[in-house]
């Protein structure tokens, strides 16, 4: 992949109620202290009209961010095609994203596979638990803190 300056980011999971919106608002509290100008934002490959969860608002909570207005989204074409960069929580995203808007892959990526050129997916949290929510939010900090590194270079 050729290096290219990226501008906005959308984080993908199943229902834009857990891990991307967790990734959306942390990435932007970050963007914001490092003083990266980035748009971002956060969507679902399936509508469940269910909200920002529970235990994602409390995490969030935790590092300062509060969280009001988040109303879930569903990709579509317009809004993939209106970010550079497309990271995904697991297979099953990249799966569907590209089966169906194929015109995006060159910049559609699993998020650990961007960052680390790794398969680590982030596994969907629902009906787990406080305690899996923790660890897949501080994996997703991780990868945001590594994220935010390379494309500030």
């Amino acid at each position: 992949m050729k290096k290219r300056r990226i501008s906005s980011i959308l984080f993908v999971c199943t229902a834009n109620s857990g891990r991307s919106p967790m990734a959306e608002y942390y990435c932007k509290q970050l963007a914001k202290r490092m003083g990266i100008n980035l748009k971002i934002d956060s969507a679902g490959t399936d509508y469940y009209s269910v909200g920002i969860s529970e235990y994602s608002l409390i995490l969030l909570r935790e590092d300062g961010i509060n969280v009001i207005s988040h109303k879930p989204k569903v990709i579509n074409r317009e809004l993939l095609n209106s970010f550079d960069l497309i990271l995904c929580m697991d297979n099953s995203h990249i799966k569907k994203i590209s089966e169906r808007y194929p015109e995006v892959k060159d910049k559609l990526f699993l998020l650990s596979q961007f960052v680390e050129n790794k398969n680590d997916e982030i596994i969907d949290p629902i009906g787990m638990g406080f305690t899996e929510y923790r660890k897949v939010y501080n994996k997703l900090k991780y990868y945001i803190e590594g994220l935010m590194r390379k494309i500030s270079k």
